[in-house]
């Protein structure tokens, strides 16, 4: 994921926030969430993407979610290697996104697939949303609301 150039502020990017949302999109429904759709952006933004794991009846749902893209990365100069080319310094991962915030995406899709591998069914129900949430927030507070897809991230609680 990280070397995709996901920049959402860079029109010329338009393509590799799309790739990636495809990309994601395939490794949610591989480690077992259903209903994996890649919906448009709002207001020409970064596509989202939802998958849900809804076969706990009578069970709360629990949104994760997460953002996929990232800040742009100039001054260029200021990297040391290539940002979108990963690399380990030390105990350290460096790379454009590690930290914020594809990492702890990345965290809580593989938290996902290591309990399907140990259990067969999730206590909760599960929805996994890959907004651009920095953005999306900021139009929030604004007073803006999303036109499409609300019902799809109702949930009783939420962790980033």
């Amino acid at each position: 994921m990280i070397a995709f150039s996901t920049i959402l502020a860079l029109p010329k990017h338009r393509r590799d926030l799309k790739t990636c949302a495809q990309w994601l999109a395939r490794h949610l429904a591989e480690i077992g969430l259903h209903h994996v759709r890649v919906l448009p952006g709002i207001n020409k933004g970064a596509p989202n993407i939802y998958a849900d794991w809804l076969l706990a009846p009578g069970k709360p749902t629990l949104l994760l979610y997460s953002h996929y893209d990232v800040q742009p990365v100039d001054p260029i100069q200021e990297w040391r290697a290539p940002p979108f080319k990963a690399r380990i310094i030390g105990d350290n991962l460096y790379a454009r996104g590690v930290s914020d915030d594809q990492g702890q995406l990345f965290i809580h899709l593989k938290a996902i697939e290591s309990y399907f591998l140990r259990k067969s069914t999730v206590e909760k129900y599960l929805k996994k949303g890959l907004l651009t949430l920095k953005w999306l927030r900021a139009k929030l507070h604004k007073g803006w609301k999303a036109p499409t897809n609300k019902e799809l991230f109702f949930a009783i609680a939420e962790f980033n």
